[in-house]
């Protein structure tokens, strides 16, 4: 902790209000916030991660409430997601050792697709996902594709992703098959019961693997039914205490579960502590042991060249209306003559002489897209904003404009690191 105070003796209120663009009043009104209140509830959205420095700035901001003792009871803490429960174990494991070749970040895949060798890919398998669409840098994806010898896509729809593959198999729907499921902010397994029959000749993700695994002489067993049975012997090893039939009743809450964060005070970290300064992170990922600020990379201060051609920031946030790319199919949410709003800030805006209503075009030497201006006070100036995972058809594609950066942390990927520029369309 006193590595950490010293590192904040060295910031002023003065250089974070300049550095951020919000006022020297504003921050000092948070701060006598917290003063007056040192026990509180600070929640975090996901969209600070998505950062090239997401992670160091996600890392400053949960030690806040450890800083003021808001800490073990109720309503205090620091909330982000609830993931108590233990990633589930495979019934059926392979007799190894096996390891995966290779593994890639998924904000890096358009650029480093190529890199890998011996063997080089020339096969893609895709599954549960539309990487054209949501992975960054999308028109060198889409070249890396055309690389490929092969692309094999298991999907419901004709997405991007499939569109650009070889051969797309039709895969169920969450409807037409039993499962157990985790999901996203709660310790709860829940079972998922089939609904309908399976349509038409669609098969399971198991079932394909099934069919491919008796084609190629693998061990059956490795490879089980998607029935009853897999779904007990899921339960069993790992030690839930519960059966299929309970299941089926009511979702099962993970046992270890705490209601109220780290109220035994106990911290899986290398040091049993809260650590402000953490060496481990500083080691796997190369970064500064204690948070700090690091400016974007592309930025006025990473990349000057860059920024006197493309000196606007572009966010593309979640829509409330689909999650990534699902739900483009519902009727409402996919007319290709329904132009997406691009939100820009009134100074922005006055200097290009566009108002609301306007076709404009952005771009950036990666891409371009097009939309229909808002200009609007909720987005700050230097910044554009519009919603991520349209269609290539919608002329919306906001990835065909990102870069592959990773984050600090995590190897996630940073969708809100990169500049454009904007500019009305003429005809659009």
């Amino acid at each position: 902790l006193e590595e950490y105070l010293n590192h904040l003796d060295g910031i002023s209120l003065s250089d974070v209000a300049h550095t951020t663009g919000i006022s020297f009043k504003e921050l000092n009104t948070l701060a006598d916030l917290i003063e007056e209140t040192p026990k509180y509830a600070l929640f975090c959205g996901s969209g600070l991660q998505r950062y090239s420095n997401g992670g160091q700035t996600v890392r400053a901001i949960s030690l806040l409430p450890p800083l003021t003792g808001s800490l073990g009871e109720e309503g205090t803490g620091f909330y982000f997601d609830n993931v108590q429960i233990p990633k589930l174990k495979w019934p059926y494991p392979l007799n190894g050792p096996y390891e995966t070749r290779k593994a890639l970040p998924i904000g890096m895949l358009a650029e480093q697709l190529s890199d890998i060798e011996r063997p080089e890919i020339k096969f893609l398998w895709i599954e549960k996902g539309n990487p054209v669409v949501s992975v960054p840098n999308s028109n060198k994806l889409i070249q890396q594709f055309s690389d490929m010898d092969f692309i094999v896509t298991l999907d419901l729809f004709m997405t991007d992703t499939a569109k650009h593959s070889d051969l797309v198999l039709p895969v169920l729907s969450i409807f037409e098959h039993a499962d157990i499921v985790k999901s996203y902010g709660h310790n709860y397994l829940n079972y998922k019961k089939k609904i309908i029959d399976p349509m038409y000749q669609c098969k399971s993700e198991e079932d394909i693997f099934r069919l491919l695994g008796e084609k190629f002489g693998f061990d059956k067993q490795l490879l089980p039914e998607n029935d009853d049975q897999t779904l007990r012997d899921l339960l069993k090893a790992n030690n839930m205490e519960t059966t299929l039939e309970e299941m089926r009743q009511k979702p099962y809450l993970y046992p270890g579960s705490q209601k109220i964060a780290f109220s035994d005070f106990i911290f899986k970290t290398d040091s049993g502590k809260i650590e402000f300064s953490c060496e481990s992170l500083s080691e796997i990922f190369h970064i500064n042991k204690l948070p700090e600020y690091v400016p974007l990379g592309e930025s006025a201060e990473n990349t000057p060249e860059i920024y006197e051609k493309y000196p606007l920031h572009l966010l593309s946030a979640h829509s409330a209306e689909k999650i990534n790319s699902q739900q483009m199919r519902l009727k409402d949410h996919c007319e290709i003559s329904q132009k997406r709003v691009i939100f820009i800030n009134p100074h922005d805006a006055t200097e290009r002489n566009i108002s609301t209503g306007m076709d404009i075009k952005v771009w950036n030497d990666r891409g371009e897209i097009r939309g229909i201006a808002e200009v609007t006070d909720n987005v700050i100036k230097g910044v554009v904003a519009m919603f991520a995972g349209d269609y290539e058809k919608t002329g919306a594609m906001v990835n065909k404009l990102s870069k592959g950066f990773n984050a600090d942390l995590g190897y996630g990927a940073s969708f809100h690191a990169y500049l454009v520029e904007i500019r009305v369309l003429e005809k659009y």
